[in-house]
């Protein structure tokens, strides 16, 4: 099922431009399940994020927002108040990996082995993200099942925040997927939208160096199949999708990977993404993943 959303788009009309864009943007994006359940394999999955598929020095991976995978990657307690000698198998206790992954074809595909730059100390500069390698079985599955991942040459660096509505923002807020037994339908958000300047005197937690802000106002969402207004005030699910920018040559290219809504903690209409290059410093760093 699909339902498009955009922002400023007075006649409600989405354009065969705009549609073919998202659709391009979809065959990047992946959507992250969760079930920390002792019988997690008999209960349906709840949504948990989204992420992108790039392949970067013959490889590839899934990025995500670092918060979206941490209780997992890091074996946090499944319950704070219960132990170890409260589960019949010890290992139930805490959260794994393999409680986390994706579905492609009708398959689940769990994530073994997560690389991110804050597993042992709060968020620096507001860089969440999440690096999460694939085994070559895995890529060829999602190639298979029509997947694309992002190539170097569709990557962004130093992007330069402009003002005008050439970005674009594609993920799975986790209240629009209906989850049944044998079936998983999930509604992606489709956004387009502009770069958001921030104004001195406005005390927001962010570091150009490493963040782009764009504009995120729920009142201006409208749903093109049905001509209607769309409030939608915390998209969560969202988190670690990518942010897109068509530039002056006509070309769709990564800038950033979705972290955070402003709108609840510093009440701006805004989104905060990081910068496509830390995603690239961090896969140098850890050439071995």
């Amino acid at each position: 099922i699909r339902q498009a959303f955009i922002v400023d788009n007075s006649d409600y009309k989405i354009s065969k431009f705009l549609q073919k864009i998202f659709n391009d943007i979809g065959l990047y994006t992946i959507q992250l399940f969760h079930n920390d359940r002792p019988d997690w394999e008999k209960c349906p999955p709840e949504p948990i994020g989204s992420g992108v598929l790039l392949e970067y020095k013959g490889k590839c991976h899934i990025i995500s927002a670092a918060h979206v995978v941490q209780p997992y990657a890091t074996g946090q307690k499944r319950n704070p108040y219960s132990d170890e000698d409260d589960y019949e198998d010890p290992k139930e206790s805490k959260l794994s990996l393999e409680n986390i992954g994706f579905y492609s074809d009708g398959f689940y595909y769990p994530l073994r082995h997560v690389v991110f730059t804050n597993i042992d100390n709060p968020i620096e500069y507001n860089v969440d993200l999440a690096v999460i390698p694939l085994d070559n079985e895995t890529a060829c599955e999602l190639r298979g099942a029509k997947k694309h991942f992002v190539k170097n040459s569709c990557i962004s660096i130093n992007h330069s925040m402009t003002s005008e509505s050439r970005y674009f923002v594609y993920g799975f807020p986790a209240e629009w997927s209906d989850l049944k037994s044998d079936k998983i339908i999930s509604r992606p958000l489709e956004m387009n939208t502009k770069g958001f300047f921030v104004e001195e005197g406005i005390n927001l937690r962010y570091d150009p160096r490493y963040n782009i802000f764009i504009e995120y106002n729920p009142s201006k969402l409208v749903c093109t199949q049905s001509d209607g207004k769309l409030n939608l005030s915390s998209p969560k699910g969202i988190s670690g999708c990518g942010l897109w920018y068509y530039n002056k040559s006509c070309q769709l290219v990564l800038v950033g990977i979705m972290t955070e809504n402003k709108l609840e903690s510093d009440s701006l209409p805004v989104m905060m993404a990081t910068r496509i290059e830390e995603v690239i410093y961090i896969m140098n760093k850890y050439n071995d993943i």
